[in-house]
């Protein structure tokens, strides 16, 4: 007999079990690598690679990223080449990403919107700089 004829049988014991997963006592889900990197780009005003691949932001292909928040999300980020020591020392260029001003308000509903659905705290833009960046990408 299929699960789901099962469950109907059972009075929806499976459904039930399935809705307490997902919802997992109000618990904030982790956040996608995408919102990491667009709070990272507001909290930290820029980011290039080699900086997100570091905690807490864990971002392995920013530019994909960064593709992703300008084509489908239409927000303006800006681009900069830059130097930086790489394997070894050996000096590199890099892409520095920033989002444009004008875009700033656009990035927040973005991530309020994320968090919402991931049931995360909303945050005070105010006082954005006051908590660490690793306290607010943390599940709670």
């Amino acid at each position: 007999m299929l699960e789901k004829n099962k469950a109907t049988q059972q009075g929806g014991q499976i459904k039930i079990k399935a809705e307490q997963l997902n919802h997992n006592n109000n618990q904030a889900a982790t956040p996608k690598q995408i919102e990491r990197v667009l709070f990272g780009l507001l909290y930290k005003t820029s980011l290039n690679c080699q900086e997100a691949e570091k905690l807490p932001i864990k971002a392995r292909h920013l530019n994909s990223v960064i593709s992703e928040l300008t084509h489908t999300h239409g927000l303006e980020i800006n681009r900069e080449r830059e130097k930086v020591k790489g394997y070894q020392g050996e000096s590199c260029y890099l892409m520095r990403y920033s989002v444009c001003s004008h875009h700033h308000s656009k990035a927040r509903e973005l991530i309020d919107q994320w968090r919402a659905k991931r049931n995360a705290k909303p945050i005070a833009w105010l006082k954005l700089r006051v908590i660490p960046l690793e306290s607010h990408l943390r599940t709670e």
